[in-house]
């Protein structure tokens, strides 16, 4: 495995209004379509003043997915992950106990499973992210990119993975500097 040096963009495109939405925090895209896999923090429990799970879905938004699912009357882009695409891909788990004194929970993605990652609440603002280092520097992630190569076994090799993030010390600062790493085989 290799890391690119960091890269400075000026902001993530969203790649549809559909997930402008506090509660989402990152989302996966995919070299194969334009289909995305969306983490959305939620509450398993009205009263809590921290985000303490996340729910994981498709967005079926590639233009050919959407005529399908549109003449077959489904007016919405939601699907949920298969048993197989949340043990083998796109997956995540929450630890049950918050880490103190942040109250942030530690969070396992199948997709990356060297990030180490946290379920943290902004409880001024009620918002839910997902922070980690990115490299070196501590992030909010915000998108992730697989580029892939289909297979005839069915199985895609993954030839890279692009992981964005803004940067915490540049939101303190009212700014947004987000940077890129590029893990490759």
């Amino acid at each position: 495995m290799s890391v690119a040096p960091i890269e400075e963009t000026e902001n993530v495109q969203l790649p549809t209004e559909q997930i402008n939405k506090d509660t989402v925090m990152f989302w996966i895209e995919r070299s194969k379509n334009g289909n995305i896999v969306v983490y959305e923090g939620a509450k398993t429990k009205n009263d809590l003043k921290h985000f303490d799970s996340i729910d994981g879905y498709w967005l079926d938004i590639d233009p050919d997915y959407v005529k399908v699912n549109r003449s077959n009357g489904k007016k919405d882009d939601r699907s949920e992950l298969s048993y197989l695409e949340r043990t083998m891909a796109y997956g995540c788990t929450v630890d049950s106990e918050f880490i103190k004194p942040d109250m942030k929970k530690k969070v396992s993605l199948v997709a990356l499973p060297q990030l180490e990652a946290y379920l943290v609440t902004d409880t001024e603002a009620n918002k839910p992210y997902l922070t980690t280092k990115i490299n070196g520097k501590h992030c909010i992630l915000k998108k992730v990119y697989v580029k892939t190569q289909e297979s005839i076994f069915g199985m895609p090799k993954v030839n890279y993975i692009e992981i964005y993030g803004v940067t915490l010390e540049s939101k303190k600062k009212g700014k947004t500097i987000i940077i890129k790493e590029k893990i490759t085989n």
